[in-house]
């Protein structure tokens, strides 16, 4: 076998199978997108007098709740190196449901900051872990499919590049 011989010949993989395989993935990347913002809508009403007084954040409070996401999108991401190596790609994007959902839910049921700041924590986590898992993705598929494969993930560079440059 040699460079030029693909792995999957075009009778062993459906493209409606490919492409929901792709999408899925693909769905991190949305996940990613959300909670890297998600602190700028609730930041002004959890800095406000009528929250509940045991989830009012000053502002160093709230500094750290924007903040917290990128140390854990940082630790997600040299986790899922060594996860992409040990398990594979697949199920290191299928193991980053598990830090977002935790995260999601102890943001969703938090009855003190500690839980919003480690729920914002693990929500970073989980997209570290994304961010370093998918961008190959379209790798498996077969070659007259790659550029299809890839869109999402153009279209999410595109987006991810508009966000940069509002920024400045």
């Amino acid at each position: 076998m040699n460079e030029e011989t693909p792995l999957l010949s075009e009778s062993q993989i459906s493209n409606t199978r490919l492409y929901l395989a792709v999408f899925s993935a693909v769905l991190g990347n949305f996940n990613f997108g959300y909670s890297l913002v998600y602190s700028s809508p609730v930041l002004p009403k959890f800095k406000s007098p009528d929250v509940d007084p045991r989830l009012r954040m000053d502002t160093e409070q709230a500094a750290w709740f924007g903040s917290i996401y990128s140390l854990g999108a940082a630790a997600g991401g040299l986790g899922a190196m060594l996860l992409n190596d040990l398990i594979g790609r697949k199920l290191s994007i299928m193991m980053s449901a598990v830090p977002s959902t935790l995260g999601y839910m102890l943001m969703g049921g938090a009855v003190d900051l500690w839980m919003l700041h480690f729920g914002r924590f693990l929500t970073g986590v989980a997209g570290g872990m994304t961010a370093a898992s998918i961008p190959h993705s379209s790798a498996a598929s077969l070659a007259a499919e790659h550029g299809a494969a890839a869109v999402p993930l153009k279209v999410k560079e595109k987006d991810n590049a508009a966000r940069v440059g509002a920024w400045k």
